[in-house]
This record gives structure tokens, C-alpha cells and sequence, in this order.
């Protein structure tokens, strides 16, 4: 049990590098790994950071708090997503597959 612990906390880790970094394209790779292996609060909260969109964002963040809805930083992420939404203009759709294996993966777990 321990080493599965051991293996999510270096697979966030991996994540939060890349994103800090700018590799944006590995953060996500590695996301949809994540999500495919087991979607969780922080995954969804990770992939929010990565969100081409605000809507994506928005998404996002919802579903890191629908896992978990004491998510503080996922919280307070979404109240500025929600925020930049109202004050911009509606946005394109985008094909950014990660949002739609996010919302196909939550969409399950409800």
C-alpha cells in the first residue's frame, strides 16, 4: 500500500516540475496517464492548471471538488476561473482531449 502512495506522490511531483517549467505538453501526458490509471481530486486540480480555456478550467476544478470538496487551493481556483469568465468574452470550443477524458472519467465516477 505504501508504494502506491509513494508512486502518486512522485507522479504529482513529476506533474507540479513540469508545469512549473513550462512543459506544458509533458504535464499533460502525464495527466492523462493519471486520469486513465486513477482520477482523483488532485488530478482534476492539476489538469485545471494545464486548461487551454477558462470553460476547461471551470470544469475542472468542479470535478476536482466534486471528489473531494474540501479541495482549498481547487476552491479558490475555481472563484478566479469563475471570475475571469464573467469578465471575458465567450470562448471557442477547443479539442483539448484532456478536458473531455476528464469529464468522460468523472462522468463515470458519478
Amino acid at each position: 500500500m505504501s508504494a502506491q502512495i509513494f508512486d502518486s506522490v512522485d507522479e504529482y511531483y513529476a506533474i507540479e516540475v513540469a508545469i512549473k517549467n513550462g512543459d506544458l505538453a509533458y504535464a499533460r501526458e502525464l495527466l492523462r496517464l493519471a486520469h486513465l490509471a486513477a482520477p482523483s481530486a488532485e488530478t482534476f486540480y492539476l489538469s485545471a492548471q494545464v486548461a487551454t480555456t477558462t470553460s476547461q478550467r471551470i470544469t475542472l476544478l468542479q470535478g476536482a471538488l466534486s471528489l473531494k470538496p474540501d479541495h482549498a487551493k481547487a476552491a479558490l481556483a475555481l472563484e478566479q476561473a469563475q471570475r475571469e469568465a464573467e469578465k471575458a468574452p465567450a470562448e471557442v470550443k477547443s479539442t483539448f482531449s484532456l478536458a473531455r477524458i476528464s469529464q468522460a472519467i468523472f462522468a463515470r465516477l458519478s
